[in-house]
Formats: C-alpha cells, structure tokens, sequence
C-alpha cells in the first residue's frame, strides 16, 4: 500500500473474505510487528471504511503461526492453491463458516503427516461438495477403488483421511477427474495446482 503500510487479506468465518490495510505495519515499532504473514491465524479488529472493501486493521492478538507448514515449500505451495480455489468460488465479505472451517482443517492436515495428494484431493472434493457442484461417485466415471476414496472424502471429516495412501493410479484418475471438474466449474483450474509428477517428492 505505501512504504510502511501493508494490506493484509483475511479469511474469517464470521465475515468471509475481508480486506484490511494494516498502517504503519512495516515501522520498527508497529504494534503489527510480528503479527502478520502468511497463513497465520490470528484474533483480530478492524474499523469498517463506509467508502472501500479496504477496512482499516486495528489489533492483532496473534494464536498460531504454523511454524510447521514453513517447513515445506511444496505444502506451503499447496496451502496456497487452496486459497487461489477459494477465492474463485466465494464472494468477499460473505460468510462462509463451513469453507473457513475446511481451509483451517487442511492446514492442520498439511502441518501433520498428511500425505500431500491426500490432502489436495480431499480438500478439492470437500470444497466442491461445500458449493453443491461435486457429482456423486458412481457418475463420476471412476474405477471401484478410486470412488471409494472419492465416497471417503466425502463422507468424513479431511482430518480422519489425513494418514490415507494413495496408489498411483489413483493419483493419475483423481487428478485428472478434479482438475476438469474445476475447470469446468470455474472456467480455469487456478495457479500452482500440482502436476501428477510432484506427488513423488
């Protein structure tokens, strides 16, 4: 925004999507001194601007800073993706509590032990049976064992499916199935989707 002020984009479940510029945040002693980056979760205030969607940040009161995901470039890469997805399938400044909740689940997958793929591919699913778009799996035109796992994710909370391996070829069909769905959906699949190749890492 200037030199010493940034705009910081939020995810809430109370108000949805909001926008806040954070003054003076980049000052060696802003009260906002450690408190902002990325996919840090926080308690916060803001002042609304009767004129903007750009509402002025007034307190931070920091709760997690996912120091985990940090360790990861290609989770946090992930983590990323999923926001580049909610931002095509929400509107700002409306109240998504199920989505928020779904983001915040995710991260903690990704912090954890969670295979990467599993964690994309539920996350993927979950968000789409959250807007109403995702077709059952028994016309999805999977093979038996691969709609199972499509039926698992549906069907259970992304923490209970963290620990779950994914074949090869599961991989190949999922990814290939959810990245026309989204395209289909959204009229593109979003920036920093993985390709197939990275699952190996």
């Amino acid at each position: 925004m200037s030199e010493t002020s940034v705009i910081v984009h939020w995810l809430t479940h109370e108000h949805g999507r909001i926008a806040t510029i954070a003054k003076g945040a980049r000052r060696p002693k802003s009260p906002f001194l450690g408190r902002l980056d990325l996919f840090y979760a926080a308690e916060f205030g803001f002042s609304r601007n009767p004129r903007s969607d750009l509402h002025i940040l007034t307190e931070v009161q920091l709760k997690d800073v996912r120091a985990a995901l940090r360790l990861d470039f290609n989770r946090i890469s992930l983590a990323s993706y999923f926001v580049h997805l909610i931002e095509l399938a929400t509107e700002t400044e409306t109240p998504i509590p199920e989505v928020a909740g779904l983001f915040d689940g995710a991260l903690l997958c990704l912090q954890g032990t969670a295979f990467p793929a599993t964690a994309q591919f539920g996350y993927e699913i979950q968000l789409m049976h959250l807007l109403g778009v995702l077709p059952p799996a028994e016309v999805a035109g999977l093979t038996l064992g691969t709609r199972r796992i499509w039926e698992r994710f549906v069907e259970r909370p992304l923490s209970d499916c963290a620990g779950l391996r994914l074949a090869a070829a599961q991989i190949w069909e999922l990814h290939g199935k959810l990245g026309g769905l989204i395209d289909d959906q959204f009229g593109r699949v979003p920036k920093g989707r993985p390709d197939r190749g990275e699952f190996k890492k």
